[in-house]
């Protein structure tokens, strides 16, 4: 009667036990994780980071952070979940740069990353995708990274929302950064997980302005700063062409 006492009260611990381990539970239909565009920071302000990303399959949500990009030595963690993942990280000082590697179970964002926290008395710093700032140097990584096929088109372009669309090499993430600044791409928009073909459409734009933007999938982009433009009010749809380059590759 012991023993059997024993195994039920262990079956009816509490399941957070298993899934606070980064490695208990595997993506269902045995995928192998990876990670779908870049980490986001979707909020920083003087004491604390909200960072975000995408994987192909539910998993673990952790960042490892730290002052030095080359000691990452603290650990923030969030719920076993996704495609979707979320973590924030509190108790940071106000105008500091830290850095940081987001981790889905075995697979981690490539790289080392960056965000800064505003300094005492400046208002909270908005969406971006986090910047590199130690680049990918595993070969396995490069090898089996999608890469872009031709150029992003702008498809179709009206007053208030834009299309646009690029083929990889592989099936991949589908996000677009962009913003009113060329040097400042502060806004985000994603489309699904798909094949070797992209398409974002973008909302809420304003009529006869000019927008730049990169596309991204997976850990690729297209390479240097492109541009599109809205059509003016009361002007046709603008039709399909290649987004033109406004900052060339480094």
């Amino acid at each position: 009667m012991k023993v059997i006492a024993i195994v039920l009260g262990l079956l009816l611990l509490p399941t957070a036990i298993c899934i606070n381990s980064a490695t208990a539970l595997s993506p269902q239909g045995g995928d192998t994780v990876r990670f779908v565009g870049s980490p986001v920071v979707q909020t920083a302000d003087q004491h604390s980071v909200t960072i975000v990303w995408n994987t192909n399959a539910p998993s673990s949500s952790r960042v490892m952070y730290g002052s030095d990009k080359n000691n990452l030595d603290r650990l923030a963690e969030g719920p076993y979940g996704g495609p979707k993942h979320e973590v924030k990280i509190d108790n940071l000082q106000p105008g500091t740069n830290y850095y940081f590697q987001a981790q889905s179970n075995d697979a981690s964002s490539c790289g080392v990353r960056s965000f800064s926290t505003p300094a005492a008395g400046q208002p909270a710093i908005s969406a971006h995708v986090a910047p590199v700032v130690v680049k990918c140097t595993a070969a396995s990584e490069a090898a089996k990274a999608a890469h872009f096929v031709g150029s992003p088109v702008v498809q179709s372009a009206d007053e208030h929302s834009v299309t646009i669309v690029w083929n990889t090499s592989a099936a991949s993430g589908t996000r677009v950064t962009y913003g009113l600044d060329r040097n400042d791409l502060n806004q985000l928009a994603e489309g699904p997980y798909s094949g070797k073909k992209h398409e974002v459409k973008i909302n809420n734009l304003k009529p006869g302005t000019i927008y730049y933007f990169r596309a991204e999938s997976d850990e690729a982009d297209s390479c240097g700063v492109r541009s599109f433009s809205t059509a003016a009010a009361g002007h046709p749809a603008i039709t399909a062409h290649v987004a033109p380059v406004v900052v060339k590759c480094r």
